[in-house]
């Protein structure tokens, strides 16, 4: 993220969600990846945390969209859950899509992201 300097607020708001949330995943399943993995994500994770409530977000508080009820199933499955990061008592979310998330976990977990779920 700090090699980007060159990115709209937007778009490091969704890469510091991005890598909160999969970083948060990869903290949680840790006999899914190793050690080098684990590291990495609290790194990021703390990284992404003081950005994100620096900009009033509650990052540890996020949470997943449900799919409206009409979603047909192959839809479900292809594209996963959006998360939502709230932001400091304003009802405002910060969305954040599946597949960033699973963009993130592909290039910073590999192993985390190829182990069999």
């Amino acid at each position: 993220m700090q090699e980007k300097n060159n990115m709209t607020e937007e778009e490091r708001l969704d890469e510091a969600a991005s890598h909160f949330i999969a970083a948060a995943f990869v903290i949680g399943h840790p006999g899914m990846t190793d050690e080098t993995e684990l590291k990495r994500a609290a790194e990021w994770q703390n990284f992404a945390r003081a950005f994100l409530v620096s900009k009033g977000y509650e990052p540890e508080k996020f949470d997943f969209k449900e799919h409206p009820a009409n979603t047909p199933d192959f839809l479900r499955d292809l594209n996963g859950k959006d998360a939502r990061i709230p932001n400091f008592g304003e009802g405002i979310y910060w969305i954040v899509r599946a597949i960033r998330i699973s963009d993130v976990l592909a290039r910073h977990y590999p192993k985390f992201f190829a182990s069999p779920r």
